[in-house]
């Protein structure tokens, strides 16, 4: 229940706005500031303002400002996203979740924490070197630092890393590595609601996909699908696509 102050306040916001409010003052991104104008809202950057219903930033909210919301406010993120957001946290949970649900959660390849899972991540390097791993930095975006490799030569091991068996029999689409991408809005977690946008988008490769062998671990334009990757360096396909019902 609202307790009568925070009830009022929230009144007094709608009262004082008849149209939305947006503070943008936490984001640099265009495409934000252009929707909120599409869409007709008020955009305030005042520092330190409460006088918003949305609040949109680019970085992660803790739990005490979220508590702090009144009644018709919104924040564009959950407090712990970025357990979800991060390499790291996203491997820790689906390796937990794998332990208590072995048969529903067998829909990722094999996955290890670096350093945390060092001594079982040198045990899977045998003398062969037939395995195919890809290791990433636990925080990084835009393909930096990936590596494929089938050595432990190379790899950071006690710096904070993420490594995954690669999938070496991709699905391929005309030849090429891609991936598919969908967007869904939540708007509640517990209970769980959530609002699956009607369009998606396809990443591909700007490079034909071979079988995995040591004379293509560093094609990156082949193995990884990263714009930052592809679109300065290769030449092909289009990387984007749009999707339609």
């Amino acid at each position: 229940c609202e307790s009568p102050s925070k009830a009022g306040a929230g009144k007094l916001l709608h009262t004082r706005y008849k149209r939305l409010r947006a503070d943008l003052s936490a984001t640099k991104y265009d495409a934000v500031h252009d929707t909120v104008t599409e869409l007709g809202w008020e955009i305030t950057a005042i520092p330190e303002s409460e006088d918003w219903n949305i609040y949109w930033t680019d970085v992660s909210v803790s739990q005490e400002r979220a508590t702090r919301l009144r009644p018709l406010q919104r924040l564009n993120h959950y407090p712990g996203m970025l357990e979800l957001a991060r390499k790291a946290g996203m491997a820790k949970i689906l390796n937990r979740m794998l332990k208590c649900f072995p048969k529903e959660y067998k829909i990722f390849p094999a996955t290890w924490m670096l350093p945390a899972d060092l001594t079982d991540f040198k045990a899977q390097f045998t003398v062969k070197r037939n395995k195919t791993f890809i290791v990433k930095p636990s925080k990084g975006c835009q393909g930096k630092d990936i590596l494929l490799t089938r050595t432990l030569e190379g790899i950071a091991l006690h710096e904070n890393y993420i490594a995954q068996r690669y999938m070496h029999r991709p699905y391929l689409l005309d030849g090429y590595k891609f991936d598919l991408r969908i967007y869904v809005l939540v708007t509640c977690v517990e209970p769980l609601r959530m609002y699956l946008f009607e369009e998606g988008m396809v990443r591909v490769c700007t490079v034909k996909y071979a079988p995995t062998s040591a004379n293509n671990l560093e094609a990156q334009c082949m193995h990884l699908i990263n714009y930052g990757i592809c679109i300065p360096l290769g030449s092909g396909p289009p990387t984007v696509h749009k999707l339609r019902k």
